[in-house]
């Protein structure tokens, strides 16, 4: 009885594990790629318009590396989001946003 106690235990913990791998690679799936067309700065928001997207991209100040990235217009960078709807109008909440070289 206690080794079948230690073998469910284990294979839930392996479950476990392989999950977060599977949640892990599927985030980062969702990266997507782009050039700045323009770029807005503002008191407590950053907004981002890329080329061939018509969806602006928002990065709230209140996230740490918004200044050490110093964007500007015709930078290209990777970005990670989630799509949102203000005043009816789509744009994208960047979660993750990596400038390129």
């Amino acid at each position: 009885m206690v080794k079948l106690s230690k073998i469910l235990f284990i294979s839930s913990l392996i479950s476990i594990l392989l999950l977060m791998l599977i949640l892990e690679n599927a985030s980062n799936s969702n990266i997507k790629e782009g050039k700045i067309s323009s770029i807005k700065y503002s008191t407590n928001k950053i907004t981002i318009t890329l080329k061939n997207q018509t969806t602006p991209l928002i990065i709230f100040e209140n996230k740490r590396d918004n200044k050490i990235l110093d964007l500007k217009k015709g930078d290209k960078m990777q970005f990670k989001g989630r799509e949102n709807t203000y005043k009816n109008k789509k744009q994208i909440i960047i979660d993750k946003i990596i400038k390129l070289k």
